[in-house]
């Protein structure tokens, strides 16, 4: 079932992927770390804020910088 929900990976989660590869293999740090993953993942989204009733009504929090702004997949918070 697609419950149209998406998780990210934590930070310590892909971090840890290069200790995963070969030894010595630098280009799995710099392909799979937390700094080139995440900006994977906001090249592949389009974040939609909360509507600021929502926002406030559900006490949503949210770093707007940590979102992309023009991939094909759209995400945003219910309501």
């Amino acid at each position: 079932m697609n419950g149209m929900y998406i998780v990210r990976p934590s930070q310590i989660e892909l971090d840890a992927w290069p200790a995963l590869s070969a030894p010595g293999d630098d280009a799995a740090a710099s392909t799979w770390g937390w700094s080139a993953m995440l900006a994977a993942m906001k090249k592949s989204e389009t974040f939609v804020p909360p509507s600021p009733e929502i926002q406030h009504a559900a006490v949503i929090e949210y770093k707007a910088s940590s979102h992309g702004t023009s991939g094909p997949v759209y995400s945003t918070f219910p309501g």
